[in-house]
């Protein structure tokens, strides 16, 4: 196989990279340093393959493979979380230093958050990298987020989970951005 560990949720279709492990990736990552494959990219396609569990499939029979990637945008996002509400999402480690939003619910600070900024909305897959300043740890994480008051989160989104096929960041690589964007109240 293609030696990528990925994480494929079924219900979004969203296929992200957890691990490159040595193999094509870590080969292609010699090669060409400047674009990466590391965690967190998204999976648009394999060998023209867009579905989920294919994908996978393919990732694993294939040495050899046409992948397209699609790079996060890393954004800072400022949310106010009431006393006794709920933060409104589910949410699962993604790795040691971060956390991924498994779904997002109905009520609650960050659903609040979309209703106000619908087009910097957090969705499935959005992976949370550091609350109040704290990263690099998800316990100590996961003490702020669940704090009261305003809740301070640095996160990388692939943006909405319906992507433009057409959008330039879903053609291939792209340049990381070089500042996080400071969203407001």
């Amino acid at each position: 196989g293609y030696n990528i560990a990925v994480n494929c949720n079924g219900a979004t279709g969203l296929v992200v990279v957890v691990q490159v492990d040595k193999g094509p990736g870590t080969k292609w990552n010699t090669i060409y340093p400047d674009r990466q494959i590391e965690p967190n990219l998204r999976i648009l396609q394999v060998n023209g393959l867009s579905d989920c569990f294919e994908m996978v499939d393919e990732l694993r029979a294939s040495s050899e493979a046409v992948i397209r990637f699609r790079r996060p945008v890393k954004k800072r996002l400022l949310v106010i979380r009431e006393p006794r509400s709920k933060l409104g999402v589910t949410l699962l480690d993604f790795d040691a230093s971060s956390v991924w939003v498994d779904q997002v619910l109905d009520l609650g600070a960050v659903p609040e958050w979309n209703e106000q900024n619908p087009l910097e909305k957090v969705t499935t897959g959005t992976r949370i990298v550091e609350v109040n300043g704290v990263s690099g740890n998800v316990h100590r994480m996961y003490e702020q987020l669940r704090k009261e008051g305003v809740l301070e989160l640095v996160v990388e989104s692939h943006g909405p989970e319906t992507a433009n096929r057409k959008e330039p960041a879903a053609q291939g690589w792209f340049p990381k951005p070089s500042q996080a964007k400071k969203m407001g109240l």
